[in-house]
């Protein structure tokens, strides 16, 4: 642990010393604000504030609608690689009956090194899951390595390593996963997204999706996922869309 907190103190000396311009074209050339399982790792404009409503639906579980908001709270060095993110408890919907997962999910990711000199992206992300008003439940954590390569003008490689506690924040209870994507830019305003994730409960979720960014601060991005699991033979099939808006003017002094 403490070897880790050395290289990433290392990087983040590298990274107070790039130009903004260079932090700024990664940032908006590696972002994915898809209906995919990818983590970026990039931070947002400085105080401008991202809201991001997604609707997926299966033949299982039925329409499961999210909410989230993200925020980056400076564009002073350190502060401006950083993505504070709220999301709200998750409402499903089926079998006639609305019902909400009460949880909350509070995050911090942070952009320790932004791709340069063949060095890729490097981040990090800790999300808290918080549940509420469910005597016994306990508090889970996931941390998340997210490192992005550019390949090429046209296309970003994503590789997401993640640890998930399942029964509070103990040791002795972690789900490891892994994930694979992939970007092509298709034109200036669309990429497609494929990426794969594995989970150590032996499921691989294959996805796709589309990022379409309109005028105005709107994004839009419609996805499929297939769900591949060893416990249940049968393939699991999902489709969503999810819609991004972003704040186009700050929302306070920049500093």
């Amino acid at each position: 642990m403490r070897s880790i907190i050395c290289v990433l103190f290392l990087f983040s000396n590298v990274l107070l010393s790039q130009k903004k311009e260079v932090q700024d074209h990664i940032m908006n050339h590696q972002t994915a604000n898809i209906l995919t399982s990818i983590s970026d790792g990039q931070p947002a404009p400085a105080k401008q504030l991202g809201i991001t409503v997604s609707s997926v639906a299966d033949a299982t579980d039925g329409v499961e609608y999210q909410l989230s908001l993200g925020y980056t709270p400076s564009d002073h060095k350190f502060w401006r690689n950083t993505m504070l993110q709220f999301t709200v408890p998750t409402m499903r919907q089926g079998q006639g009956a609305l019902n909400f997962e009460k949880s909350v999910g509070i995050s911090w990711s942070h952009r320790w090194h932004a791709e340069q000199d063949g060095i890729p992206t490097i981040s990090t992300i800790s999300t808290v899951q918080l549940p509420y008003d469910e005597p016994g439940e306990k508090t889970d954590l996931v941390n998340t390595l997210v490192i992005a390569k550019n390949i090429g003008e046209r296309s970003v490689a994503y590789i997401n390593a993640y640890a998930e506690t399942v029964r509070g924040i103990a040791l002795d209870a972690v789900e490891l996963g892994y994930l694979l994507g992939y970007k092509y830019f298709l034109n200036p305003n669309t990429a497609l997204f494929l990426n794969g994730v594995y989970h150590n409960a032996a499921d691989l979720v294959l996805e796709t999706a589309l990022q379409v960014d309109i005028a105005g601060g709107w994004t839009i991005s419609p996805g499929i996922s297939l769900n591949l699991s060893q416990a249940d033979s049968d393939a699991t099939i999902s489709a969503g869309i999810m819609l991004f808006y972003e704040f186009q003017k700050p929302l306070g002094k920049i500093n």
